[in-house]
């Protein structure tokens, strides 16, 4: 305890000396005292919550070092940095504990210890910093309640209900401590005046005593000044005889010195006129050896100009020859170019009828090719199902269909049957295949053909058949088992029950997008593709997802060449979560309203970037 006491005394006592007034040495002993304590409980804190809140734990970590570094300035002697750091650390470390620790753990009452900390670190006179920390305090103290009611502070607590009811006894106690070692601070000041002042009612009977001694010392010494005095008073009168005669002498001595003060001034008046003469002589003597020293600089100058022009005419005279040797050179040089443009210019003029033929049989080619993929397109569109035949099928419905390239990769289907009982079920299919362009086409005519021949009452019951078949058939058509060629399709198809009131998805690698109750829901289709990549797995299992659809929905099937078109301010990618909110923001709106609004907000992102793949979006409501 004594090695205790002494650390305590020790640090209580850092940047105190005796120069300073009793009061200052209190308020600095004491402010010293509420950093070292206000130290030792955050790192308690601190240990507690290492293990449940690492960045609370580096929080109550840097605040530790703040109250570290006002014990610092103390010792520097920065007592004022130090008195406004500590109020506002400790208000920074109460703060975070009601937002931390929660009301329950009675950390809200450290807020009066906040409020009393002014008083005891500031001196009275300082009544407005006093009174603007206690405003802050007690500002800091409501508003905690205030927050309280407009925000979900519970949120941030890292303490159950029952570890703040455990925590509030170690709260109240670590105030009560505070509280205790004020007082005990008070105390010891108290008992330290008491002593101070017992010294100095000791110092004073001595100064008493001494004050005594020194006035018998002085009454002595006033009657010895009273006898010189009298002794003073008969010598003066001697000096006022002697004085008299000494005036007399004066005088004499002053007509003397006047007769002497003349002379001299006739001697200073020469010795004036001597020194002027002295002057000009030097003055003169100092022009002439300046004009001398600029005579000799510029001889020496006119000899380096000199020196210089000559070599300067040989360096001349060098170049004029080394100038005429290469004026006969290029001569030379200038006859064979002119034969060596005559040579090319002539074999330039052939290859250029050469370019010529080959422009345009290449012209003739191309126009050709164009008319040909043109005649594609007709074909493609063709077989699509007109937009009409989706609209009878899906009264509210829309078909955003956009190709990279005249033809495109990307296609959607349709189809319905209408079992005995009458019950009608409508397939409607977005499908993106391998590639775009021509290749991307070849390979939509195959799977839309595929699909026909597929599509029956029973692949339409169970929809992840229908794809199971289609996967094979891709396969089998493109021999991709016997040959290097890879092209598949991904797609997502819904089949729609008009008397359940379902649908049923079946996604390959492409997802479903629907917005029920104001909420949108993504399903992922199964993570394999139709043929291609996946041709060695010939019984790949593609899940099926049934919807309640009786309530009012949005659906969207899409390929990814939405969301992956570059444009923006950044020519960055549209992406995938902008895309889902575009969807769930305009889902309200009627179909005709979407694909114009879709349309128009690709395309201006789009503006001046070159289309990256070919784009598909299908939108449809259900019971609206």
């Amino acid at each position: 305890m004594d090695f205790i006491k002494k650390i305590w005394q020790k640090v209580s006592a850092l940047g105190i000396d005796n120069s300073m007034e009793r009061t200052e040495r209190k308020r600095v002993r004491i402010l010293n005292q509420i950093n070292v304590l206000l130290f030792l409980e955050v790192p308690l804190f601190m240990i507690v919550h290492l293990f449940t809140n690492k960045w609370l734990s580096l929080i109550l970590l840097f605040i530790g070092i703040g109250f570290l570094s006002n014990l610092l300035l103390n010792k520097n002697k920065k007592f004022s940095i130090a008195r406004t750091g500590t109020f506002f650390w400790f208000w920074i470390t109460v703060s975070l504990f009601c937002v931390f620790l929660g009301e329950k753990s009675g950390i809200v009452h450290t807020f009066y210890l906040l409020a009393l900390l002014p008083f005891v670190i500031y001196p009275i006179t300082q009544k407005a910093r006093i009174a603007i920390l206690v405003v802050i305090a007690l500002i800091s103290f409501f508003g905690f309640y205030a927050v309280r009611l407009f925000y979900d502070l519970e949120r941030f607590v890292v303490l159950s209900e029952n570890e703040q009811n455990y925590l509030f006894i170690p709260v109240v106690f670590t105030v009560f401590t505070v509280l205790c070692a004020l007082v005990g601070t008070f105390a010891f000041h108290n008992q330290e005046s008491e002593k101070e002042l017992l010294q100095t009612l000791k110092e004073t009977e001595q100064l008493n005593t001494i004050t005594q001694e020194q006035n018998e010392e002085l009454a002595t010494t006033e009657k010895a000044l009273q006898e010189a005095l009298r002794q003073v008073e008969k010598d003066k009168e001697e000096i006022v005889v002697k004085n008299n005669e000494l005036q007399a002498q004066e005088e004499e001595m002053r007509q003397t010195v006047e007769e002497l003060t003349s002379v001299n001034e006739q001697m200073k008046l020469q010795e004036e006129k001597l020194r002027v003469q002295v002057q000009e002589n030097k003055l003169q003597l100092y022009q002439i050896e300046q004009q001398e020293d600029l005579m000799r600089s510029s001889f020496e100058e006119l000899q380096e100009k000199t020196e210089q022009m000559e070599a300067q005419e040989a360096i001349m005279q060098q170049a004029m020859i080394e100038m005429n040797r290469i004026n006969e050179e290029l001569q030379v040089s200038e006859q064979r170019l002119e034969k060596e443009v005559e040579r090319r210019t002539a074999q330039i003029a052939s290859q250029n009828k050469a370019l010529e033929h080959s422009y345009l049989a290449l012209e003739s080619k191309t126009r050709t090719l164009h008319q040909s993929i043109n005649y594609a397109k007709h074909i493609q569109n063709a077989i699509l199902p007109p937009k009409m035949i989706v609209k009878a099928l899906f009264s509210e419905s829309f078909v955003f269909y956009k190709p990279k390239d005249i033809v495109s990769g990307d296609f959607y289907w349709v189809d319905r049957k209408i079992n005995s009982d009458g019950n009608m079920r409508i397939a409607i299919a977005a499908v993106d295949c391998t590639g775009h362009g021509v290749p991307g086409a070849i390979m939509s005519m195959i799977g839309y053909n595929l699909l026909n021949q597929f599509s029956n009452q029973a692949t339409l019951e169970e929809p992840h058949l229908l794809v199971e078949k289609l996967h094979n058939g891709v396969i089998q058509s493109l021999q991709q088992e016997h040959t290097e060629n890879r092209d598949g399709m991904d797609l997502s198809i819904c089949v729609y029950d008009s008397e359940k009131q379902t649908i049923d998805f079946v996604g390959a690698k492409n997802p479903l997008i629907y917005i029920q109750d104001n909420q949108l829901q993504e399903i992922k289709g199964t993570n394999a593709s139709v043929g291609g990549a996946f041709y060695k797995q010939k019984k790949i299992h593609f899940e099926k997802h049934t919807i309640d659809v009786s309530k009012p929905t949005t659906i969207y099937l899409y390929s990814d060449g939405y969301q992956d078109q570059f444009g923006g301010k950044k020519g960055r990618k549209f992406m995938k979560s902008k895309f889902k909110k575009l969807l769930f923001d305009n889902h309200q709106k009627t179909m005709e309203e979407q694909s114009k609004l879709f349309r128009t907000t690709f395309n201006k992102w789009k503006e001046d970037e070159d289309q990256v793949d070919d784009v598909l979006l299908i939108g449809l409501k259900i019971n609206s």
